[in-house]
């Protein structure tokens, strides 16, 4: 939160909806410093910096939402910058047109796969029951 009073206004209603999250007050550059694994991230896309923060964060190794709100005033949020340097990937992302527009990105870390060994492909078959032609497909 950038000062003490939009952090008191901030907690009172996550307390009202039954959730108390850790709050920080500052700079968002000196704020990004303290934190690691972050899981949730939202960045507001009228400030001219914010892809700045994006990179700056040290999303957690399960990867993390990130939300950009008034996107529809920026000229639009730019996930594959947090992607370029080969960290992370973005899985997916929306826009919803709530208030000035938001765009939520899904982002994984680049190796976490859910396994250590490497993807197989696989091979589909397929019996078309009009033709009985066989058809064979190979997944990436």
């Amino acid at each position: 939160a950038p000062d003490e009073h939009s952090r008191s206004e901030y907690a009172s209603a996550m307390a009202t909806a039954g959730a108390s999250p850790e709050i920080l007050v500052g700079e968002p550059e000196e704020v990004m410093a303290e934190l690691d694994g972050i899981d949730f991230l939202v960045v507001d896309g009228r400030r001219q910096d914010f892809a700045r923060f994006l990179r700056a964060a040290k999303l957690s190794h399960r990867g993390a939402v990130l939300v950009c709100k008034n996107a529809a005033a920026a000229a639009a949020c730019r996930w594959r910058g947090v992607a370029e340097g080969g960290k992370y990937r973005v899985v997916r992302t929306a826009f919803l047109p709530v208030g000035q527009g938001l765009d939520i990105a899904h982002v994984a870390a680049s190796g976490a796969s859910g396994s250590s060994k490497p993807t197989q492909r696989k091979w589909v078959k397929h019996i078309d029951q009009r033709s009985g032609e066989e058809h064979v497909i190979r997944t990436c």
